[in-house]
């Protein structure tokens, strides 16, 4: 669908990118968008945002990287087991543990061991509860 080559990528960033960063009224000394939480980036600190989605960055770089991954379909990182992509480093690490049984997250009551940490702080829950 999209060229990889770099003309291609810089036009697609061309496409979305807005170039004009927004400027967020400060209220208290945090800076504040409309429909988003409070962040705190200093007062007259530049944000960045998404043309396509409106989510905002504190840096260039990140919406530049959000846009190709997002909005592009980009998916650089790839599983070595079933080929799977992804576009979050992340995700395929998580991923992978499908594949190696890899469970690194145990609870310290019982040591049940989990893949995912949210799997864990969900599983604590029982341990509270009691």
């Amino acid at each position: 669908l999209f060229s990889s080559d770099s003309n291609g990528i810089h036009n697609i960033l061309n496409t979305f990118l807005t170039r004009q960063p927004i400027y967020l009224n400060t209220i208290n000394n945090y800076c504040q968008a409309e429909d988003a939480a409070v962040i705190d980036v200093g007062c007259e600190k530049k944000l960045y945002y998404c043309s396509v989605c409106s989510k905002t960055f504190s840096r260039k770089q990140n919406v530049e990287l959000h846009i190709m991954r997002l909005h592009t379909g980009e998916k650089p990182f790839s599983c070595s087991e079933c080929g799977k992509r992804f576009t979050q480093k992340t995700d395929l690490r998580r991923h992978m543990r499908l594949h190696t049984g890899e469970r690194p997250f145990s609870c310290i009551v019982c040591q049940k061991c989990f893949k995912r940490k949210d799997h864990l702080q969900i599983h604590m829950e029982i341990h509270t509860k009691e």
